[in-house]
């Protein structure tokens, strides 16, 4: 069922209210700005890939299968950031102009 002309009106000064009263409220339950949370995730996944390639180089010669978390840690690293670096060149593409000639 729509919502009548003076529900939405309602809706949108709570809406306003909200926001003045508490942005970062707001903010938070948005879900936050994607780009900054796929650029954290991202430089996580490069930590994470560094540290296994420490766990790589220490444990691989004293104990395989701690060599193999490690590699196994790399990987999934990999992984993360790649997808983050991907959905980060798609955001930053779809919010550039595109050239009119």
């Amino acid at each position: 069922m729509p919502h009548s002309d003076y529900e939405l009106k309602v809706l949108a000064e709570l809406e306003q209210s909200l926001k003045s009263q508490d942005p970062r409220l707001v903010e938070f339950m948005s879900g936050g700005n994607d780009i900054s949370s796929w650029r954290r995730h991202a430089w996580s996944g490069v930590a994470a890939y560094v540290l296994g390639t420490i766990i790589l180089v220490v444990c691989f010669t004293t104990t395989l299968w701690l060599g193999l978390v490690g590699v196994a840690v790399m990987t999934v690293s990999a992984f993360v950031i790649e997808h983050n670096v991907r959905r980060l060149a798609r955001a930053s593409s779809s919010t550039q102009d595109p050239e009119v000639d």
